[in-house]
């Protein structure tokens, strides 16, 4: 194990967990929709306690935790919040970002586990394997309400 490459790569995972958690902040301001106001904190939650494990592992490493937010969603959100401003259906946006936010992290964690089998240990690629599987369920619990939006909007259009 590469202790400074295990410390880089947890601190990838936690610059990804920090713009998911920014951005279901920002979700759950701005929806007025009960059902997402509820969700939302939940996603959050699930950031936070994969950015508490992964800054506890770091700082067991001898490291320190970045604060730094992933920004290439940045301006994605941005193109979404205008494009939801105008398009008239401001949850199918929303939903959007939220897919668009959690598949870049989801896929930053597979990466994170395919590309640095030799710099991480036993416990953290479980660690990781673990954190993935939540972030997997909030995704899916995403593309169901993603799924059950544009079926209300197809019967809204008939």
């Amino acid at each position: 194990m590469n202790k400074e490459k295990s410390i880089q790569l947890l601190n990838s995972l936690i610059e990804v967990n920090n713009e998911r958690i920014e951005s279901y902040e920002t979700a759950t301001i701005e929806t007025d929709e009960t059902d997402l106001k509820v969700l939302f904190p939940l996603f959050k939650q699930t950031s936070e306690l994969c950015k508490s494990e992964l800054i506890d592992e770091i700082y067991d490493l001898g490291g320190t935790p970045t604060r730094e937010i992933k920004a290439t969603n940045k301006l994605f959100n941005f193109l979404m919040d205008l494009k939801a401003m105008f398009s008239g259906n401001y949850r199918k946006a929303m939903l959007n970002v939220c897919l668009h936010t959690d598949d870049e992290v989801i896929n930053t964690y597979r990466r994170a586990l395919k590309d640095n089998q030799g710099n991480i240990s036993t416990y953290q690629r479980i660690m990781i394997n673990a954190q993935q599987r939540l972030l997997k369920t909030d995704y899916a619990r995403i593309i169901a309400l993603s799924n059950k939006s544009n079926k209300y909007l197809f019967m809204v259009n008939r």
